[in-house]
């Protein structure tokens, strides 16, 4: 039997439900709510839903869809990503198993409506699976759909990350949509190409003129080597910016409470891992192709300690060579002592990211980040002994932070020879306990229906009022946090330059050429926000693989604009 893990409900204290449902309204919404509701009526499926192995078993000489065209939009900037996706490459392992077609258009690479109207052409697909996958830039991808819409008249499936915390508001603004698909959606849409009844699949919502029918959620996926990880047939590998680097997702959830992180309400707070084993064959698959860079995607990928050792292990007794592994979404610290990290760059590791969020340990607690400073402290200092590059994340902005909070972390930036320390502006995302925080003890400087729907935000703009600084105040140390990033990017290109044979002499007032921090924070502004500056950095990231590994003394030469 599929292990599944069933999403407790806590038991509501609001009245009951009259039987035709709940009307949505404005006045009912707080403030974070970003989404036009306008009148529709949510009302419960009648029908019990299929199990996973009822879908699975599942027979029909009439399958509803034979071939999906998944479509990837650009929700913003412009960017081409440093490597495919996994989350598309799990949904169509999913399906072509049981004898369906699918392709993805990765618009995120270039293109627009004339490349969708090519694909369709070419690929003659019964269906088109369009995905929302961030909050940030979701109206961007929703006037987007729009356009398909009018282009087209092939039913539509929505789904992705963002459809899980918004997904009855997205069918207010896109009523002419099939289904759109909540939480894990591998099972739901192996369903929906079958033919199972709409009102029988798990985690849908489903809209009928006014009325957003919500069927039942099964819970997440338990076993999770059940599911095919991604080959990406037909894909194009050359195209993304970091050429020969496959991203590798092995887990899934996360039991961590940070009042600002979006995860746990798309994955769950369970965590949930693919086998030592499953995970190597994936890294062999790939090496036997000629595959030598992997990024692991994790957001805990070392938590479970014993679990990963033995993929280590296992990576090691493979004798992979020539590989470079890296993590770059964040380690947390409380789950990497100095045995592992010796471990992982034994077999081939050499970029860590550490997602530090402030040097204050008042603040660690004010957000729940169930680390201290000094187990933080511990994790960064071993990670530079044992050789690996790192890089920090901050966040400057949360509630009730001090100017004497910031400078701890400005300070701590400079602690250890880091590759680079990145500041982030608080941004509240929807349904999160931060969000919750704003609406109740804040003021919002700017409405998350803009912020959230210009990246420029997430670049140093702050969009509430966090209660410990003031406005002025709070926009000096912004300013000032760039000019910091600058200085420990420079010191660190200065000790690469000069172990690669440049002298001090001539590496210092280099460095201070290109980190100069009065241009510095408009070149990333440029590089994040401008299609040439993109384009630029594109080329020098599958050039140098600047993000991933540093070839050469300049390699601290990046202009990642976000975590």
């Amino acid at each position: 039997m599929m292990e599944l893990n069933a999403v407790a409900q806590p038991p509501s204290t609001a009245a009951p439900r009259p039987p035709t449902g709940v009307v949505y309204t404005r006045d009912r919404l707080p403030a974070s709510e970003w989404i036009k509701l306008g009148s529709l009526v949510k009302v419960p499926a009648r029908e019990k839903p299929l199990t996973v192995e009822e879908i699975l078993a599942f027979l029909s000489d009439r399958p509803r869809f034979r071939r999906i065209l998944f479509i990837a939009p650009r929700p913003h900037g412009y960017d081409v990503p440093p490597a495919p996706t996994p989350s598309f490459g799990y949904l169509g392992e999913a399906i072509s198993g049981h004898g369906f077609e699918w392709r993805l258009l990765d618009l995120r690479l270039g293109g627009g409506l004339n490349e969708v109207r090519a694909a369709i052409r070419e690929f003659r697909p019964d269906v088109i699976g369009y995905t929302f996958q961030f909050t940030i830039g979701a109206k961007r991808c929703m006037e987007f759909l729009h356009q398909i819409r009018r282009a087209t008249d092939l039913p539509i499936v929505i789904g992705g990350a963002h459809l899980t915390i918004r997904g009855h508001n997205i069918l207010e603004e896109a009523p002419k949509v099939l289904a759109a698909v909540q939480k894990e959606g591998e099972y739901p849409l192996l369903a929906i190409l079958k033919g199972v009844p709409l009102e029988r699949i798990p985690n849908l919502w489903i809209r009928q003129g006014n009325l957003v029918i919500e069927t039942p959620l099964l819970g997440y996926v338990g076993e999770l080597d059940s599911l095919p990880w991604p080959r990406y047939p037909g894909y194009d590998l050359e195209r993304f910016a970091h050429v020969g680097q496959v991203d590798v997702l092995t887990s899934r959830g996360c039991p961590f409470l940070c009042t600002f992180c979006s995860v746990a309400l798309t994955q769950g707070r369970r965590f949930r891992t693919r086998t030592p084993e499953n995970v190597v064959q994936e890294l062999r698959y790939w090496y036997d192709r000629g595959i030598r860079l992997f990024n692991f995607i994790d957001d805990i990928l070392t938590v479970n300690k014993s679990r990963f050792h033995e993929v280590l292990d296992r990576i090691r007794r493979e004798r992979f060579e020539g590989v470079t592994f890296s993590c770059t979404q964040g380690m947390r610290a409380d789950a990497c002592d100095l045995e592992m990290l010796e471990k992982m760059k034994d077999v081939g590791f050499e970029f860590l990211g550490f997602g530090v969020e402030s040097g204050s340990e008042r603040m660690l607690r004010t957000i729940k980040k169930g680390e201290t400073l000094d187990e933080i402290d511990a994790a960064i200092s071993n990670a530079c002994k044992v050789g690996f590059e790192v890089g920090l994340f901050f966040i400057i902005g949360m509630p009730n932070e001090t100017a004497e909070d910031v400078e701890k972390s400005f300070a701590f930036a400079f602690r250890h020879p880091v590759m680079y320390a990145r500041f982030h502006a608080c941004v509240p995302y929807p349904g999160t306990e931060l969000a919750a925080w704003v609406d109740a003890n804040s003021t919002w400087y700017v409405r998350p229906e803009v912020y959230l729907n210009d990246f420029s935000y997430h670049d140093g703009q702050i969009v509430f009022d966090c209660k410990g600084m003031s406005l002025s105040e709070h926009r000096r140390y912004l300013r000032r946090a760039y000019a910091v990033d600058a200085e420990v990017r420079r010191l660190y290109a200065v000790e690469r330059m000069v172990r690669n044979g440049t002298p001090r002499i001539i590496a210092s007032p280099a460095s201070r050429v290109f980190y100069n921090p009065l241009y510095f924070n408009k070149l990333r502004r440029f590089v994040a926000t401008n299609k040439l500056g993109a384009s630029i950095k594109n080329v020098v990231s599958r050039v140098f693989n600047l993000q991933t590994r540093a070839h050469t003394g300049m390699a601290a030469i990046t202009f990642n604009s976000g975590k």
